[in-house]
């Protein structure tokens, strides 16, 4: 599963030129954000901790945890360029355990800033930083709760450019890291959440890089998805009128 805001690669002066152009022409704030970050090819499981059982932080470490399935891990990349495909979007729209399993198996286990994507975890403090960026996305008082989160550290370095301008970078040391300053960014983006109508995916409408005021579907797939749907609609309206012409 790749996305276009995240991808594996190595850094090499041609990408990091690309990269460096793509900033100046269409990060919100200018602002270079990256991201390397583990996650195991495998996908991630469940796995219960019960009284007694050695868990991975001690001995009485219980209850549900999140680990991957395998020793094998890659590297996806994360850059923020955008605000119309979201990675955070994504993770606060996982409502349920499995749909949780199912993000993290794509883009890693969310964890602190000195964990990594292959680093087992609870779930229900998983939950709780997803629980907290639903807040955030939702509420009216948002910087008051974007306050009251835990952020993880981040680096900021200045990279140079071909225009000998440098540019601060940052570089968030996690995945919720890199999920907070897109959520930030939405927040002080004049930026709302909806739903698509077609698949219930959440994506960002507004003037700052979401997608058109008055959008209601989260990408031109969902469009045409529901675009088809109409004409096989009126197809079989229309070979039910023939039908019915010629029942006696």
């Amino acid at each position: 599963m790749t996305s276009p805001n995240s991808r594996a690669d190595s850094y090499g002066p041609v990408m990091d030129q690309a990269f460096d152009a793509a900033i100046r022409n269409t990060t919100p704030c200018r602002i270079a954000v990256r991201l390397d970050w583990d996650y195991c090819p495998d996908g991630v499981k469940f796995r219960e901790y019960g009284l007694g059982q050695s868990g991975p932080l001690s001995l009485n470490q219980t209850g549900r945890w999140v680990q991957p399935k395998s020793d094998i891990k890659l590297t996806r990349r994360f850059e923020l360029r955008a605000l119309s495909d979201l990675t955070v979007l994504k993770f606060v729209g996982s409502e349920d355990d499995h749909a949780l399993i199912d993000f993290m198996s794509a883009y890693g286990i969310i964890g602190g800033s000195l964990d990594t994507g292959v680093s087992e975890q609870p779930l229900d403090r998983i939950k709780e930083k997803r629980d907290g960026l639903q807040a955030l996305l939702q509420r009216s008082s948002r910087a008051r709760v974007f306050n009251k989160i835990e952020l993880p550290t981040v680096g900021v370095v200045l990279r140079p450019t071909s225009e000998g301008r440098p540019i601060m970078a940052l570089h968030p040391k996690s995945l919720y890291g890199f999920m907070c300053m897109e959520a930030a960014l939405l927040v002080t983006g004049n930026c709302r959440i909806t739903n698509c109508e077609n698949c219930g995916a959440l994506y960002a409408v507004g003037r700052s890089g979401g997608k058109r005021p008055g959008s209601i579907y989260c990408s031109q797939r969902c469009r045409a998805a529901v675009h088809r749907r109409r004409l096989h609609g009126k197809k079989n309206g229309f070979r039910r009128v023939i039908s019915s012409l010629f029942v006696k």
